[in-house]
Parts: structure tokens; sequence; C-alpha cells
């Protein structure tokens, strides 16, 4: 009889057990499953999501940001050759009709703009042309002056340089019209607009 009353109190513990494994069990395994759930989620959501980025990256570039830093390598070298100009005509009296005789290490082509020059005995015009037609073109013009004009305080024999840079209003690969310096006044031409401008000594 005791016996029976052990087993029957060691079966009573059996079917208690289970109960409160069952209680306590099951929120150690959801904890440890929702852990498990994220990490799969965040895993499953990474590769999509670089891939997202890598397929829009292109169009990401090709706009907003990625415009204004391809269009400012044209500006740069834009202003680079005027002054590269304005430098050979201290040294030569007369400005470079090519960007390759003005040794400066810039070329004539790049992925996004095309860069040449034109000049005359009293100016010299700097284009930078878009090869891309969602970017802006620019030129700039180097004009020879006297320079009590550029400079008042200046002797009227001596002559000096003002420069302008201009940026087209639209995007496109045209050539933009080339700036003017008439009456003392730099001015950009039809369809671009003033960037930058200054007198150089």
């Amino acid at each position: 009889m005791q016996l029976n009353s052990l087993d029957e109190l060691a079966d009573s513990h059996q079917s208690v057990n289970p109960t409160i494994v069952e209680s306590i069990t099951p929120k150690k395994q959801k904890i440890g499953f929702s852990i498990l759930r994220v990490l799969a989620v965040l895993g499953f959501l990474s590769l999509p999501g670089i891939v997202v980025i890598l397929m829009a990256a292109p169009s990401i570039l090709s706009g907003g940001c990625g415009q204004k830093a391809k269009q400012s390598e044209a500006r740069m070298y834009v202003g680079s050759i005027l002054k590269a100009q304005e430098a050979n005509f201290l040294e030569t009296q007369h400005f470079s009709s090519s960007i390759e005789a003005l040794n400066i290490g810039i070329r004539a082509e790049t992925t996004n703009f095309k860069y040449f020059v034109s000049s005359t005995p009293q100016a010299s015009f700097s284009y930078g042309i878009s090869q891309k037609g969602n970017l802006k073109s620019f030129v700039g013009g180097i004009f020879i002056v006297p320079a009590n004009r550029a400079m008042t305080s200046a002797n009227t024999q001596e002559i000096s340089t003002v420069s302008i840079i201009c940026e087209t209003q639209k995007t496109g690969n045209k050539n933009p019209a080339p700036p003017s310096y008439q009456n003392g006044q730099l001015s950009c031409g039809q369809g671009t607009r003033e960037i930058q401008s200054k007198q150089i000594t």
C-alpha cells in the first residue's frame, strides 16, 4: 500500500512536471524564436536592400548631388584653362590656341565633357561641353583690357586681363554662346548665366 502511494506520488510528479515545463519553456522558446526571427528578417532584408541600393545608385548619381559633382569638374577645368591663358599671355603676349599647348595636364576629353579653346588677339574662350544630356556646359572668357580700366591706380600704358565663367541655363551638349566684354562690363552670352568673374593681375 505504501509502495502504491509512492508510485502514485511519483506519477503525480510526472504529471505535474510537464505542466511546469510547458509553462516555463514556451517563454524561453518564444524569446529565442523571436531573436532568430528578427535576425532572419534582417538577413533577408539586407540582401534585397543592397541590391536595391546598387540598382538605384546610377540614377541617384545622375541627378542632384551627382550632377553637381560632375559639373564641378568642368567648372574647375575651365577656370584652370583661363588661369593658364593669363600666365601664357604674360609670358608670350598672346593666348594659346589649344589646351595641349598650355601644358597643364588637362585632357581634351573626359567621360563627361569635351574641352577646347578659341582665341583671338584680344580674348580667349575656354569651353567645357557636356557629353551627357543631363549635364550643363560651361564657357569662360579672358579679355585683354587697359590696366587703367581694371585698376584706376595703374599706369595707362599697362594692360591687364579680366575673366568670367558662365554656365548654361539648360542641360545639353550644344556649344554655349561666348561671354563678352563691352564698355568695361563683363557679361555672359545668351542662354548662360554668370557663376564667377574676376580681374586677373
